[in-house]
């Protein structure tokens, strides 16, 4: 898994800086089990920060109408499934054609589902009630969490 810059920027919430970027880049050449030690140090450092604050990490439902949780679910399942499915189509090219730019395609898509997966474990179950029907009338399977 690369570390993604774009979703770096979006979890900091302001652009990255020309050394920010440089050390992002020199950690995606370090070897994926680095790469995922390192990423690993930072996530459980967050959420045990969050903890220790007394944080709710989970997001909530409050000011949200029905409505409001119906639209957001519903256009999450479809980004969601849209980042599913670049994810399988990247790994069958990279198969059919195991180049390099074919490589690194799959190791972003990876990046976007691990994300994105990793995130539905935060949303709050009212919404995640709806994502799961949204999805599964999308897909045609069930997703679990």
């Amino acid at each position: 898994m690369m570390i993604d810059i774009q979703g770096i920027r979006a979890l900091v919430g302001r652009p990255l800086t020309e050394q920010e970027q440089r050390h992002i880049a020199w950690i995606n050449g370090w070897d994926r089990e680095a790469r995922e030690s390192f990423t690993g140090l930072i996530k459980a450092a967050y959420w045990n920060g969050a903890k220790e604050g007394g944080e709710t990490v989970k997001a909530s439902v409050s000011g949200m109408t029905e409505q409001d949780i119906k639209q957001f679910a519903e256009a999450l399942a479809i980004r969601y499934k849209q980042v599913v499915d670049a994810d399988l189509a990247s790994k069958i090219a990279c198969i059919n054609d195991p180049t390099p730019e074919n490589a690194s395609r799959e190791a972003e898509a990876f990046a976007q589902y691990r994300f994105y997966s990793g995130m539905l474990d935060i949303i709050p179950i009212e919404i995640r009630r709806v994502f799961n029907d949204a999805y599964n009338d999308l897909s045609g399977y069930e997703v679990v969490g």
